[in-house]
């Protein structure tokens, strides 16, 4: 999210009069769509190619760089500066919160290259090592984990303990949830639904309704929780109970007008993926160049269209696009083949 819109506001702000920053707590852009292929195969060295540098997201060089985590937010009349971990201080007239989502499990990279190529060799041994893998969470993440693991290993055990009816949830039609769970079981991959697993260790692991289900890797598989923990404070009112950053409909923070919020953090009625990110960074942007211009905002975000591509390994998914749903062979053509791998570092430069 933020280097869409560092590239866009680079490409528009004269660097005479604006100094822009990026700051970032791992000095590469992580491609979360592949990342779960990442973790369980080194097929196609994907790890060479998922976590993209900044270097040419600036246009002209338009930009600076700034590898460090923000811990906390001063605001005043005109502005106001972040503090960063590292003890400096930047000053803002503008700014805009991107920090997306906190991760359990293997997608919870760590901030330096180094790490993260220890972390992607770990759980490439765990997933080959285990002898029964039970995935904690039925959504995108825990579908197409399991997909990947079922391409490398197909006559791997894996089950899938999902908290709802159907798999996904319920932004989606239950007749096309149907057809997700009817393609995962014919993977081979089985679905507790209607249940929960609260302990993550191995072995017999009893389910809140009393199954027990054999493993000895069990992995968190559930949606990401806002990294908001800094934001608070600017404010008691800033954040709603589960950590969300209040924005209004130019995705200004409420009561915030030189703040703006955009991505998975933002408490926009929709589901956070990565197909809105454009959307949103195209109304920050313009927003923010009619502010600096001395005018008001005046681009609306108006939510995008609920639309997702599930794969369940390289050649097999399904797609909900609104008034149509897709198979294997469109899910695979359009993504799980290759998994906007390409499109991602393009769009970096």
């Amino acid at each position: 999210m933020s280097k869409a819109i560092a590239n866009k506001l680079s490409a528009q702000l004269d660097p005479s009069k604006y100094k822009l920053y990026l700051i970032t707590s791992r000095p590469f852009y992580t491609h979360l769509v592949a990342g779960l292929r990442t973790v369980v195969t080194e097929e196609g060295s994907l790890e060479d190619r998922i976590f993209i540098p900044y270097d040419k997201n600036f246009v002209n060089g338009n930009g600076e760089l700034v590898v460090d985590t923000v811990v906390s937010i001063e605001e005043s009349q005109e502005g106001g500066a972040v503090v960063l971990q590292s003890g400096r201080r930047i000053e803002y007239s503008i700014l805009v919160l991107t920090p997306g989502s906190i991760w359990e499990g293997p997608l919870a990279f760590p901030d330096t290259k180094a790490e993260v190529l220890d972390w992607v060799t770990d759980w490439r041994k765990k997933f080959a090592e285990a002898q029964d893998i039970v995935l904690v969470g039925g959504g995108a993440v825990g579908i197409e984990l399991a997909g990947e693991i079922k391409d490398q290993w197909p006559n791997k055990p894996v089950t899938i303990v999902h908290g709802q009816e159907f798999l996904l949830n319920g932004t989606y039609p239950e007749k096309w949830r149907k057809d997700v769970g009817r393609r995962v079981q014919k993977r081979g991959i089985k679905a507790i639904l209607n249940d929960y697993v609260d302990n993550l260790s191995p072995g017999v692991i009893q389910t809140r309704n009393g199954q027990n289900i054999t493993a000895d890797l069990v992995v968190a598989t559930k949606g990401g929780k806002p990294n908001t923990a800094f934001v608070a404070s600017l404010g008691e009112d800033v954040l709603t109970p589960d950590g969300r950053v209040k924005v209004n409909t130019n995705l200004q923070v409420v009561n915030h007008p030189r703040i703006y919020a955009a991505g998975d953090v933002t408490d926009w009625k929709e589901q956070k993926q990565i197909g809105k990110y454009a959307a949103h960074a195209d109304t920050v942007s313009k927003n923010i160049v009619q502010q600096l211009a001395g005018k008001q905002p005046g681009i609306v975000y108006k939510g995008s269209p609920e639309m997702i591509l599930v794969t369940i390994g390289k050649s097999g998914g399904s797609g909900y696009l609104g008034w149509v749903t897709l198979g294997d062979k469109l899910s695979s053509m359009l993504k799980a083949k290759e998994l906007f791998v390409s499109k991602a570092r393009k769009s970096l430069g």
